[in-house]
């Protein structure tokens, strides 16, 4: 996988949606002036929507890895202590552990929007942001392993968020990102030594769309490369419309150009609701394509096979002891992968716990879901390797929240903990 922290939107119309976040999260997320955190909630997102994303007082946690061929985890995050983005290559459960400076920056800013990707022989490639200036700021991408990475480049001169990242069978990088000065999606690749640039349309023929100055789009968003005719690998960009509360899906054919549609949202007369935040998307292993997402209207896990048929994976009601029921907010900071099998595995947050839960999908039976017995925190990135759940989250530091730690997972993906929904 190459996740990191995928968080909602800053918001400028919301329909009609529960509280998402337990006290706990939301107390990192928006203290009580409503005042913005280091990477900003609009001042009424809380009172909105109440779902900002945890903003932590330390970034300690906030990474995204992809497992090696050795087993070992590549872990790209911020490293306060050199004031550096920063890979570590560490097997979960063991002390020993190597770290490699990718750049270096004075800003902890650096790290938020990291992504790591992996080519067949390991080598990694990473992109990041860097703040520039009072609202400015810079795309660069490195390529490199434990011996260190090469210089920087530059992929673009604006200010960016939301950054996805795939490596196809040629190694070659393909980038979707949110341009926050346009407030839309684009995709970038490079050929060469150059980067290409291109904008993605971000409307399904709505009829009220292009509204100029009021799209708003890819406040969460995830790249996949699927293939034409088995052969090209070609983008597909799945973004969260949050003008709309949409979740879309833009597609490029081989001639370059872009097709979007609506996955899941307003279709005619029909609105299923505020959909689409915390996307993933993820191939199985015949290059078919996933998508799981938050429904925040319903307060749930959805998710999107590859037949294309829309289910609630854990719509979080649990039945009690009493004969009543218990409602859960689930479904935030999904991350989606597959098994060799093709059953789909869902990492995600209960915000009322506050913990994490797996789903698993195989098919169309029913859903297994587990509460995992690890500490609270939020925002996993992993992989399914030999049957194993391995990867990273942002765990709360016990009895300093909202400080969180970098916390390493090697899990049984069997789903054998928890009842079936």
């Amino acid at each position: 996988m190459i996740r990191g922290p995928n968080p909602p939107s800053f918001g400028l119309v919301c329909k009609s949606v529960p509280i998402l976040l337990s006290s706990l999260i939301l107390a990192a997320a928006c203290s009580d002036d409503r005042s913005p955190g280091p990477a900003g909630c609009a001042p009424d997102d809380c009172a909105c929507a109440g779902d900002c994303e945890p903003q932590p007082t330390s970034q300690r946690g906030l990474a995204t890895s992809v497992v090696l061929p050795d087993g070992r985890l590549a872990i790209a995050t911020y490293d306060a202590t050199q004031g550096a983005l920063v890979v570590i290559f560490q097997r979960p459960g063991a002390a020993e552990r190597t770290t490699a400076v990718v750049a270096r920056h004075e800003s902890s800013g650096i790290g938020r929007w990291a992504r790591v990707a992996r080519e067949a022989d390991g080598t990694l490639q990473v992109v990041w942001t860097e703040p520039q200036g009072a609202d400015g700021g810079l795309i660069r991408w490195a390529r490199g392993g434990e011996r260190g990475f090469s210089a920087a480049e530059t992929v673009s001169a604006a200010p960016a968020s939301r950054l996805a990242l795939r490596v196809d069978a040629s190694d070659r990088p393909h980038l979707a990102y949110r341009d926050e000065r346009l407030r839309a999606v684009r995709y970038a690749t490079r050929q060469g030594n150059a980067w290409t640039i291109t904008g993605i349309q971000g409307c399904a023929g709505e009829a009220d769309c292009p509204r100029a100055g009021l799209e708003d789009y890819g406040q969460g968003l995830d790249l996949a490369l699927g293939a034409a005719g088995g052969s090209t690998a070609l983008p597909r960009v799945a973004f969260y419309d949050a003008l709309r509360g949409d979740l879309k899906l833009a597609a490029a054919a081989s001639d370059g150009r872009w097709t979007t549609v609506t996955l899941d949202g307003r279709s005619g007369a029909t609105d299923t609701g505020d959909v689409g935040r915390f996307v993933s998307l993820a191939l199985t292993p015949t290059r078919a394509l996933g998508v799981a997402y938050f429904d925040a209207t319903l307060g749930a896990l959805r998710y999107i096979g590859p037949s294309g048929a829309q289910r609630v994976v854990d719509g979080g009601v649990e039945p009690l002891a009493d004969g009543r029921s218990r409602r859960a907010i689930v479904g935030q900071f999904c991350v989606l992968d597959y098994d060799s099998q093709g059953a789909a595995h869902i990492l995600y947050v209960d915000a009322s716990a506050p913990g994490l839960r797996h789903a698993r999908v195989g098919g169309d039976g029913p859903a297994t879901i587990t509460a995992l017995s690890i500490p609270p925190g939020f925002s996993p990135t992993f992989d399914v390797v030999g049957g194993r759940l391995v990867g990273t989250y942002a765990a709360f530091s016990a009895g300093k929240a909202p400080d969180t730690a970098l916390r390493l997972f090697d899990l049984p993906a069997s789903g054998a903990v928890g009842g079936e929904q």
